[in-house]
Parts: C-alpha cells; structure tokens; sequence
C-alpha cells in the first residue's frame, strides 16, 4: 500500500496518513524513477544526436528537453539531500524545498506540452 496516494509529482503528496518511513520510501522510489527517466532522456538523445535528427528539433525544445534534463539531475541531488536531513530532524525548508521541486516539473512539463503541440500541429499542416 505504500506511495498509492503519492503524486506523480514530488511535493504534490499529502503524507498525513502515513508513516515517516512511507514518506522515506516514497521519496527513494521517486529519486529511483527519477534517475531511470534521466537515463532514458540520455539514451534517447544520444541516438538522436547520432542520427543528426536531434540537430532538426526545434530549438525551444530543444532548449527545454535540456533544461528537464538538469531539472531530473536537480530533483535526484535534493531528494538525496532531503532524504538524509530529514532521518535526523525535519525542518519547513524541507517540505517548501519539496513543493519548490513540485512546481518547477509542472512548469516544465507544461512548457514542453505546449512547444510539442504547437510545433506538432504546425508540421501537420
């Protein structure tokens, strides 16, 4: 039963009917998902770039896909370091450093939604 009421989102979880140690585990699992997905991106732009198709991909995407990819690398580096603070004493920086981590994926992932349907749809034309 551990994370089933967790986010898809790191710091958009309301852990008030869990444990600390669920919490723990749900942000290692996070931190898990979020190094395999950093990974994937690698690979994929790696293939991309050897193909030379990554050098047809419109810059603001491709901007954008590099900033989640730093995003992912932020994310794995502030988990890690939340996850020890916390196992001694929890402070408020901590759940505001969550909810920071939280809006800033909404953001990216909203921009990268939008430049993908506006550059999909304008090809399709």
């Amino acid at each position: 039963m551990v994370g089933l009421a967790r986010s898809y989102f790191v710091g958009d979880t309301s852990y008030a009917h869990q444990s600390f140690d669920d919490i723990i585990h749900d942000l290692i699992e996070i931190q898990d998902i979020l190094e395999a997905v950093n990974k994937k991106v690698n690979n994929y732009i790696n293939k991309l770039d050897q193909s030379n198709y990554w050098l047809k991909v419109d810059d603001a995407f491709h901007i954008m896909v590099l900033k989640a990819q730093k995003f992912f690398e932020t994310c794995i580096s502030e988990i890690e370091d939340i996850v020890k603070d916390i196992q001694i004493e929890v402070k408020e920086h901590h759940i505001k450093r969550l909810q920071n981590l939280y809006l800033t994926s909404r953001k990216i992932e909203q921009k990268l939604s939008t430049i993908w349907n506006r550059d999909y749809y304008r090809k399709k034309e």
